[in-house]
C-alpha cells in the first residue's frame, strides 16, 4: 500500500471495496453516495476509485442501493469481517473518524441549518434542526458579524450537542439565590 506523508493511501479498487464494506459495517446506517464521497475524499480516496468500487459492490450484492442510500448486504458484511484485518489499523481509524465527524456535524444531519445573518436589525445566528416544525428553529443575537460567524461555526461542528446544551440551560433552575447574610 503506497504512503503519503507517512500515512497509507488507498490506491487499489480492492482496498477501496474493503474499506467501504468496513465503514458501512461499523456505521450501522444508510449512507448516500454523496456522503460517502465526502467522507472518502477527506481521507484521500480517489473519486474514480470510489465510484468504480461502489459499482462493483452493488453489482455483486455486497452493497444494496435503497431510496435512502447504500446499505451493506450479507456479502459485504462477510467481506468486512474477513478482509478488514488486512487493512492497516491507521487507515481504518482515519476513515471511521472522518465518518463519525461528518455525521455529527451539520453536513451529516438532514434539515440542519446554521448560518450567520447580518441585516438592518443586527447580526444573528439562524439555527434550525428539522426546519420550522423540527426540534429547534431560533435566531441568536450576536454582538457583531465576527461573533456570529464564530457561534455558527461552533454550532455546525456539533449541532446535536449544541441543541442539548440549550435545552439543559433552559431546564436548569436559574432562580437567583439571595443571600441575606451578605446584606446584614
Amino acid at each position: 500500500m503506497p504512503m503519503e506523508q507517512g500515512l497509507p493511501i488507498m490506491s487499489s479498487q480492492s482496498d477501496v471495496k474493503v474499506i467501504i464494506c468496513y465503514l458501512l459495517d461499523r456505521l450501522h446506517r444508510d449512507v448516500t453516495m454523496e456522503q460517502l464521497g465526502i467522507i472518502c475524499e477527506s481521507v484521500g480516496i480517489d473519486y474514480f476509485l470510489l465510484t468504480g468500487a461502489v459499482d462493483d459492490l452493488i453489482g455483486s450484492g455486497a452493497l444494496i442501493q435503497t431510496e435512502t442510500g447504500l446499505v451493506l448486504g450479507d456479502n459485504g458484511r462477510m467481506s468486512s469481517e474477513y478482509f478488514s484485518r488486512y487493512l492497516p489499523l491507521v487507515f481504518r481509524k482515519r476513515i471511521l473518524t472522518a465518518a463519525l465527524e461528518f455525521f455529527s456535524s451539520a453536513g451529516g444531519i438532514p434539515g440542519c441549518i446554521c448560518e450567520a445573518v447580518t441585516n438592518d436589525s443586527g447580526c444573528f445566528v439562524h439555527f434550525s434542526l428539522g426546519g420550522s416544525d423540527g426540534a429547534i428553529d431560533m435566531h441568536l443575537l450576536a454582538g457583531d458579524s465576527t461573533q456570529a460567524e464564530r457561534m455558527a461555526e461552533n454550532i455546525r461542528k456539533a449541532p446535536i450537542q449544541s441543541y442539548e446544551r440549550i435545552i439543559a440551560a433552559l431546564l436548569a433552575d436559574n432562580t437567583p439565590q439571595i443571600n441575606v447574610d451578605q446584606i446584614i
